[in-house]
């Protein structure tokens, strides 16, 4: 019961609330959005529900249950893949959590708090971990064209740094104007460190424009601007 009433405020409050914060500071129209973790499709809702427009949505969900919830979505300009998105092409476990959008290929750093937390809350037992072997492809696989209003969203739950590992060529043809990343705490999940991830994107001529916290969740999701 505890966990569709936290997937429900998480989905239907939390989320809602953080992309109407996010959308007030995009153009308000784009040629391609790319939505890597897309989840049930919060982001692409409250585009519809801003009047943001755009020609090209792509959404990609490894997670079968939040994919299914994609079904509702009946949209010619929307594609929609059942995957995951990595830094290459293969077959990696992918790590099931009780709250849906939490669920990830990186390890949690079980020694925090928050996560002793909330094991205790959905009693989960850290050595019994729910797991699927899931497809991955990179994102350069996949052709968006160019334009100088295009978006990427990427929100893998730590996973965001090995996205972008195989997103290069995009990075380095500028395909994407726009980047919208979730970034976490350093440590959340281990070998993490978000510092690396700034500097990546440094490196391909990305400035961070705004950081949007999410109070109590610790993560944030940055807005990213091609200079």
């Amino acid at each position: 019961m505890i966990n569709k009433v936290l997937n429900f405020f998480i989905e239907e409050v939390l989320l809602k609330i953080q992309n109407k914060r996010i959308v007030k500071f995009l153009p308000k129209s784009f040629n391609t959005v790319v939505d890597i973790g897309t989840h049930i499709g919060e982001l692409y809702s409250c585009f519809i529900k801003s009047n943001i427009g755009f020609k090209k949505y792509f959404m990609f969900e490894p997670n079968k249950n939040s994919y299914e919830k994609l079904y509702e979505i009946q949209d010619k300009r929307v594609s929609k893949f059942n995957l995951a998105i990595s830094s290459e092409d293969s077959k990696k476990e992918f790590l099931l959590n009780p709250l849906e959008m939490t669920s990830s290929f990186s390890e949690i750093n079980e020694s925090l708090f928050k996560f002793k937390i909330k094991n205790f809350i959905f009693k989960i037992n850290p050595d019994l971990k729910n797991k699927e072997i899931i497809e991955n492809k990179k994102l350069e696989n996949f052709e968006f064209g160019y334009a100088d209003n295009n978006l990427l969203k990427i929100d893998t739950e730590g996973h965001e740094l090995e996205v972008l590992k195989g997103a290069i060529s995009h990075l380095e043809k500028q395909t994407f104007k726009f980047i919208i990343l979730e970034i976490q705490k350093p440590y959340t999940y281990k070998n993490y460190n978000p510092r690396i991830i700034h500097d990546l994107l440094k490196q391909y001529s990305y400035h961070k424009v705004k950081e949007f916290k999410v109070p109590f969740f610790g993560f944030s999701d940055v807005l990213f601007v091609k200079n």
